[in-house]
């Protein structure tokens, strides 16, 4: 019987689900950075399947009982084995359906998911190409904002900061609606954090009413692997493409309403890219915006979302909050 402890890099026996979690985030995120690797794909399998089954508390329960004693439980071997197909199916959708990485290309793609990496084509410093592409193309400049004293500013992955509004609140690994989620939905967000509307984790009724979400994740890269911070450099057809590629994996299983438009801006003196489209939703359109920023050696992916019906709730603060970006370190 597999060491599911030992696949997550737990010493020893572990009871606690904050712990799991917490390793499982961590050998995904180590993952990442290895998603062209031949073995990967076997890799997360692995440490997937080794996370549902000590994810399931009462699944685990039987696992912890048969490895301890050595014994063999047909019951508890078919549940593994679905838990298995489970990952199997996981992992090979999303790296079926990732976009090779394609060399001499500089800004890499955030795709969706947690380990999902593809360039989306500025020309590299040593570049060889019959063309040369300008390292600084027009950005709009977005106004300054001054945070009110009512949001609370968020330091994230130890590498930026970010305020939200006071409607809204971080999610926690275990509150009662992440549970629900995991158990109902099965996959809890990668994302290094996600803020939602306020009293959604108690599940109150008055925060079903509506909906918004910002998505944060953080990358790290080797250095001069993408931009500078203060970099905008002109993008190609290519690009386009590969940038829709990444919102198309984003949007699933939804379909586009309007279908994504590109703008660099500059939040003083830092560049983004900032995509806005909508989708369709359980109860009518979400606008979505959805921004890159580089760093040299690291790069944010920021989505925020909110249900159209409810824009005159969400549409003014949630549009603000990208000006309120900063990286702890400029590089």
């Amino acid at each position: 019987m597999k060491n599911y402890y030992n696949i997550l890099g737990l010493s020893s026996y572990e009871d606690s689900q904050d712990v799991i979690l917490a390793k499982y985030k961590e050998i995904t995120a180590r993952l990442r950075s290895q998603v062209l690797s031949k073995d990967v794909r076997n890799q997360l399998i692995e440490v997937n399947e080794a996370f549902f089954v000590l994810s399931d508390k009462e699944l685990k329960k039987k696992y912890d009982y048969s490895f301890s004693s050595n014994s063999q439980d047909t019951t508890l071997q078919s549940s593994i084995s679905l838990k298995h197909d489970r990952a199997v199916q996981f992992v090979s959708e999303k790296l079926d359906n990732a976009p090779k990485k394609r060399k001499k290309n500089k800004w890499p793609a955030i795709i969706c998911g947690f380990f999902l990496l593809s360039a989306i084509g500025t020309v590299s410093r040593t570049c060889t190409q019959a063309y040369v592409q300008e390292k600084s193309s027009h950005a709009e400049i977005v106004e300054t904002f001054n945070t009110p004293s009512d949001w609370s500013e968020y330091k994230i992955a130890g590498a930026m900061t970010i305020s939200v509004p006071n409607t809204m609140e971080l999610r926690k690994d275990y509150d009662d609606y992440t549970q629900w989620m995991s158990n109902s939905i099965g996959v809890l967000s990668s994302a290094d954090a996600v803020f939602q509307q306020k009293n959604l984790s108690e599940m109150s009724d008055d925060a079903y009413q509506t909906y918004a979400r910002v998505l944060i994740q953080h990358y790290s890269f080797s250095p001069a692997d993408v931009e500078h911070h203060y970099e905008s450099p002109g993008l190609t057809v290519e690009d386009y493409r590969n940038l829709r590629e990444m919102v198309d994996e984003e949007i699933k299983p939804y379909t586009y309403v309007d279908t994504p438009t590109w703008r660099w801006i500059d939040i003083n003196g830092t560049k983004a890219i900032e995509g806005s489209y909508r989708r369709n939703g359980e109860n009518g359109p979400v606008k979505c915006k959805i921004y890159l920023l580089s760093n040299y050696s690291e790069m944010v992916k920021i989505i925020i979302t909110f249900r159209e019906k409810d824009s005159q709730q969400w549409e003014s603060d949630l549009n603000q909050i990208i000006r309120t970006f900063k990286w702890d370190t400029l590089r």
